[in-house]
């Protein structure tokens, strides 16, 4: 892909527009591989997260990431027609699903974005042609009416301002195009866990589709992922709370004990798979939704 179907603006007036030549974005005489526009410092998220969740998870093997990306890649080849959409992941953390997505749809246009840049940076090398943005997905900075789907797995927890980053979401999509979204079930159970992690809230179904409608989308499908292991979770969460952990070994213990069920962990959510084929899951560890931007604008 030595060129972007879309024009990107300048981080500045003084500044010429980047263009992606294949390996890097030129700017001017000057060529980088990670193209950094302002983010601020208001995420909920940083690298150390990061490295924890890849150091305790198995390095994305923990059953319930791979089930996640399996459900995002069945959406979009249910939702998303053509061999060679444009595609946007946002907080591609290690790269994993992008590497899902270059295997699935050779001939797409494929973009990954994160908050961090130190993240992007580090998966570079393994993406030599593939265009990746540091962006704040609260602020308008990538192009309007550019994207035929836009994916979103544990991200919009992480961002104070949920709205303003999933209206934006719309502005990016082409009517028509889709978002496919994934965030942490259950209020209720917000915990230590969720605050090491950095997470702003947890959804319920109901207030997903809703949070979606209100921003402007068309909900086409919404369920919930771990439906046959929420019992469990809700146990584990709650009993979480009456105990008092130092900084992220909440986080250690909860990835690292359940990674220990990866096997089983696997079996039962490939059997949930193919359940959720016909049935909507009413509760579970993470909602799931798509939503489609209206062809006319309302």
């Amino acid at each position: 892909m030595s060129r972007l179907p879309f024009r990107l603006e300048s981080r500045s007036e003084t500044e010429p527009a980047p263009e992606w030549d294949g390996t890097g974005f030129r700017v001017g005489s000057a060529v980088t591989r990670v193209y950094a526009y302002d983010v601020g410092n208001n995420s909920g998220w940083n690298e150390e997260l990061t490295r924890l969740h890849e150091e305790e998870s198995e390095d994305g093997c923990h059953f319930i990431d791979i089930a996640s990306r399996r459900r995002a890649l069945s959406a979009l080849s249910r939702h998303v027609a053509g061999s060679s959409p444009t595609l946007l992941e946002v907080g591609v953390s290690s790269g994993h699903f992008l590497r899902v997505l270059r295997e699935a749809y050779p001939d797409a246009t494929i973009i990954g974005a994160d908050y961090t840049i130190a993240t992007l940076n580090s998966i570079s090398d393994a993406f030599p042609g593939l265009p990746l943005i540091q962006t704040d997905l609260t602020r308008p900075q990538l192009p309007e009416n550019s994207f035929d789907a836009i994916v979103l797995l544990n991200v919009l927890e992480h961002i104070e301002d949920d709205g303003a980053a999933a209206r934006n979401c719309l502005r990016m999509l082409k009517p028509g195009g889709h978002l496919i979204v994934e965030v942490p079930a259950g209020p209720h159970l917000y915990d230590d866990y969720d605050r090491q992690l950095m997470h702003f809230r947890r959804y319920d179904g109901v207030s997903l589709r809703k949070f979606l409608k209100d921003a402007g989308f068309d909900v086409k499908q919404s369920s919930h992922l771990g439906f046959f292991l929420y019992p469990l979770f809700a146990f584990v969460k709650k009993r979480g709370k009456s105990q008092v952990q130092a900084e992220n070994d909440v986080v250690r213990a909860r990835i690292k004990g359940t990674s220990q069920f990866n096997a089983v962990g696997r079996a039962v959510m490939q059997v949930e798979e193919m359940l959720s084929r016909a049935v909507e899951m009413p509760v579970g560890i993470r909602c799931t939704a798509v939503a489609q931007k209206p062809l006319i604008a309302a």
